[in-house]
């Protein structure tokens, strides 16, 4: 198993559970030593991406609380 450091760790941030389970199935297939996280609207994500440290990102512009475009300024 691959130490942490090794890991390519992505965050899907959508309140559309078939569009997270679509991102999951791809990236589990695709790349290896990876870790997903999940976050169902734009509060949670930029709670995670405080607390995980995500390489990559992948936001539905469709999330709630917290709307894409503020979630992608505040990581600039």
């Amino acid at each position: 198993m691959a130490d942490i450091e090794q890991k390519r760790i992505f965050l899907i941030a959508s309140g559309n559970e078939q569009l997270c389970s679509f991102f999951e199935s791809f990236i589990k297939n695709n790349i290896q030593h990876s870790t997903i996280f999940t976050a169902a609207d734009g509060m949670e994500a930029l709670f995670k991406v405080d607390n995980v440290f995500p390489h990559v990102i992948i936001v539905d512009p469709s999330i709630t609380k917290v709307n894409a475009f503020d979630v992608v300024g505040r990581l600039l």
